[in-house]
């Protein structure tokens, strides 16, 4: 059954139905947008012009804005947020005798929300938003309501969201010469094999900004990091989980810098300028085949990608 409301609108009396995703607008129909906006708390928003009467952030499209373009400017104006994502629900179709028929088409949207009048905008659970909108045609409102939880149940806010996706860990090292095109190893004191200067990246740290900080704290450099030379993902095993290892471009060091090198207290026993067939030997497996690969995006100016 359709939910239908028959009410009086500017002394007419008119009709209001739902209809339900996936109806279709027919053609040439103006585009009208309605949005049950809920923000990161899961609260609905509703806004005002005058403080008194409440509606949805809504709007009409403008010249040959599609229903996503109008969508999106109309809670941006009226609403002062941000749509991160939105999903049509259906139209409400309202028809009055001698005009032909109206369609709003209504949407789920998630939002974040900038700053706004507080008298223009509030943010309230559901049910008691509608309430102090008061529709015209409260059949279809509640059914699009419905419809409109329906989906918030399914698209959890992005605070919950990114938490819970798959996290990967990720380090950045530097190649670092020496004028004789020698690269520079250090030596961890709880581990057998030798390294590069590099550790892994902290958390909302970019690859490049860790790799910095650790050449910083590992020998006591202040350096530009440069262009990125090799990545490469390695799948869990055993213990170790996936991870995502970068390789950047550290430069040539003076003989200034080089003199300059500090080690990490506790972390590093000693460093060494080494040939690339003596740091293969020095490195392991994983490390020297990346390492190998880097040498040859230095000298070819391009980037290698590699998956073990």
């Amino acid at each position: 059954m359709i939910p239908t409301d028959t009410y009086l609108l500017n002394g007419r009396e008119t009709v209001s139905r739902w209809r339900a995703a996936p109806f279709a607008l027919p053609d040439d129909t103006a585009v009208e947008v309605s949005t049950f906006c809920f923000n990161e708390d899961d609260r609905l928003i509703i806004v005002s012009m005058d403080g008194l009467g409440w509606a949805l952030p809504s709007g009409a499209g403008a010249g040959d804005e599609s229903p996503d373009e109008a969508l999106t400017r109309a809670v941006a104006e009226s609403a002062a947020a941000v749509v991160e994502r939105s999903v049509y629900l259906g139209a409400e179709e309202i028809s009055a005798p001698g005009a032909a028929p109206r369609f709003v088409m209504r949407f789920w949207a998630r939002v974040t929300e900038r700053p706004a009048e507080a008298a223009a905008r509030e943010a309230l659970d559901p049910e008691t938003a509608m309430m102090r909108i008061k529709p015209s045609a409260p059949l279809c409102a509640w059914a699009a309501l419905h419809a409109a939880l329906e989906v918030n149940a399914k698209f959890r806010p992005l605070r919950d969201f990114y938490p819970s996706l798959p996290k990967k860990r990720m380090a950045a090292g530097a190649l670092f010469r020496n004028a004789l095109g020698e690269i520079l190893l250090v030596k961890p004191t709880y581990r057998p094999d030798w390294l590069i200067p590099g550790g892994i990246t902290e958390a909302d740290e970019s690859p490049r900004q860790g790799c910095a900080r650790e050449a910083r704290e590992e020998i006591g450099l202040e350096v530009v990091i440069g262009r990125l030379l090799c990545v490469e993902y390695l799948p869990r095993e055993g213990p170790k989980t996936e991870a995502v290892q970068w390789i950047f471009d550290g430069g040539v060091l003076n003989a200034a810098q080089i003199a300059a090198i500090s080690l990490q207290a506790g972390e590093l026993s000693e460093y060494r300028f080494v040939t690339p067939g003596e740091a293969l030997r020095l490195l392991n497996r994983s490390l020297g085949r990346r390492v190998t690969h880097a040498l040859r995006a230095l000298r070819s100016g391009g980037d290698v990608y590699l998956e073990a």
